[in-house]
């Protein structure tokens, strides 16, 4: 496997669009996928399956897209044959997130030594840094 095949796989417009369909399917058809917030993205297309499965549905399947490509067949993504939509359900299911947008801790504020606010040492402005979510939030 090469990122050079990882870096075509990931943009190849069929297999996201199979990516997407899964998700949505999944969003209407699951009921405990559906109640999830990410399921419920999905749903009102507030995000695309893809944005969060592209990934872990590409890697897990670059040997077989790989293998396609040196194989020279053409648009490898839409292809059955090459990666089975049992193959991206499997993925899509393991990997869904259960809630959405994934929580973003920001990155501490350290402002540099000596800087001053209105006279003020910048670091006498910053607070604590930012306290990481408990699981499951």
């Amino acid at each position: 496997m090469s990122y050079y095949s990882l870096s075509q796989q990931i943009v190849d417009l069929g297999l996201m669009a199979r990516i997407d369909a899964c998700c949505m399917q999944e969003a209407w058809n699951d009921p405990e996928l559906s109640q999830t917030d990410f399921g419920k993205a999905v749903k009102i297309k507030h995000t695309q399956g893809s944005y969060a499965m592209g990934w872990p549905v590409c890697l897990a399947t670059e040997k077989e897209y790989e293998q396609a490509l040196d194989a020279g067949t053409k648009d490898p993504g839409i292809d059955p044959k090459v990666i089975g939509d049992a193959e991206i359900l499997v993925v899509v299911k393991a990997n869904w997130p259960p809630y959405w947008p994934p929580p973003v801790t920001p990155p501490p504020i350290t402002p540099p030594d000596g800087m001053t606010m209105g006279g003020v040492p910048a670091s006498a402005l910053v607070g604590p840094p930012p306290q990481p979510l408990p699981p499951g939030v």
